[in-house]
C-alpha cells in the first residue's frame, strides 16, 4: 500500500446510516466521494398499496398538490395518467423538504413548489395557510398521514382526494443488525433519516446511542429522538448534501489527524 493510500485510510470513519432504502443509498454514494465509510441500515421499507393506478385515475383538475415524501412524488409519477401528470404540473405544489421538493421538479416539471419551514406537517399547514385559496386539492403521502394536515386539507379545499400509495414497514433483521453493530463497533456516529427508524430501534441501544454523535434528518426526526432522551444535532436543511456536509464536518477526520 503506497503512503498517500495509508493517508486516505488514516482519514476514514464509520458512521451508521439508519432509514428509508433510497435515502440511505444516497447518504452511502454522498459519503464515499468524501472518504467516509458509512454501514447503511435500511430499517425503513416501503409496499406499495393495491390499486394505486385505480385511486389516481379518480384524481381530476387539480389546484393543489401536496407532497409528504420523495417516494409520493415518485409513485405518482409512475401510476398516474398523463392527464393527471400534467394537472400537478400546473397546480399549487408543496413539499414538506427539499428533497420532497427536487423530486416534484424532477417528474413532474412543476411551474412552483413551496418548500414547508420547517420541514413537517405543521410547516405544510403553515404554508397552505398563506397560499391562498386551496380549491381542489390532493394529499399524496403514505397511508400514515399527518391527522392534521389531513384534517386541515379536508375543510379548506372545494374537493379532498387522498389517494392509498403506499405504508411504510420495518425490518426486524436490519434492527437486531443495528443492536449488534452498536455492541462490536465504536462508530463517529449516527444518522437517523426518518422518525420512523429512530421508533424502531430497541430501548436496549439508547444508552450506548446517547453517548455517540447522532445526527437528525429533520426537526420530526430529531424531535423523536429527544422524547428517547437522545440529544441529535440538525443540519441546517434535511437534504442528503447537508447531512453528508455535516457528517464530513464532525467527524471525516480520524483522532490520528484533528485538524
Amino acid at each position: 500500500m503506497s503512503k498517500e493510500s495509508r493517508g486516505a485510510e488514516t482519514h476514514k470513519t464509520v458512521w451508521a446510516v439508519l432509514g428509508t432504502s433510497s435515502t440511505v443509498k444516497k447518504i452511502v454514494e454522498g459519503c464515499q466521494k468524501i472518504h467516509v465509510s458509512v454501514e447503511p441500515f435500511q430499517v425503513v421499507t416501503y409496499s406499495v398499496s393495491e390499486g394505486v393506478s385505480t385511486e389516481l385515475a379518480h384524481i381530476t383538475g387539480l389546484d393543489t398538490s401536496v407532497f409528504t415524501s420523495q417516494t409520493a412524488s415518485e409513485l405518482v409519477y409512475k401510476n398516474a395518467s398523463q392527464e393527471l401528470r400534467e394537472s400537478v404540473r400546473v397546480s399549487k405544489c408543496f413539499a414538506v423538504g427539499p428533497a420532497t421538493a427536487e423530486a416534484i421538479k424532477h417528474h413532474f416539471k412543476a411551474r412552483k413548489v413551496v418548500v414547508a419551514r420547517p420541514h413537517t406537517s405543521e410547516g405544510l399547514i403553515d404554508s397552505l395557510r398563506n397560499s391562498g385559496r386551496l380549491g381542489q386539492a390532493a394529499l399524496f403521502s403514505s397511508v400514515r398521514r399527518s391527522d392534521s394536515l389531513r384534517e386541515y386539507l379536508l375543510r379548506h379545499s372545494t374537493k379532498f382526494f387522498e389517494p392509498k400509495l403506499y405504508d411504510l414497514s420495518v425490518r426486524a433483521e436490519e434492527v437486531a443488525r443495528f443492536s449488534a453493530f452498536l455492541q462490536e463497533s465504536s462508530p463517529q456516529g449516527v444518522v437517523f433519516t426518518c422518525s420512523t427508524a429512530v421508533s424502531a430501534i430497541t430501548r436496549r441501544v439508547l444508552p450506548r446511542l446517547r453517548s455517540l454523535r447522532v445526527l437528525a434528518m429533520g426537526p420530526r426526526t430529531k424531535k423523536t429522538l429527544e422524547a428517547l432522551g437522545v440529544n441529535a444535532l440538525l443540519p441546517e436543511d434535511s437534504t442528503v448534501d447537508f447531512i453528508v456536509s455535516a457528517i464530513q464536518t464532525f467527524g471525516s477526520l480520524s483522532v490520528e489527524n484533528p485538524k
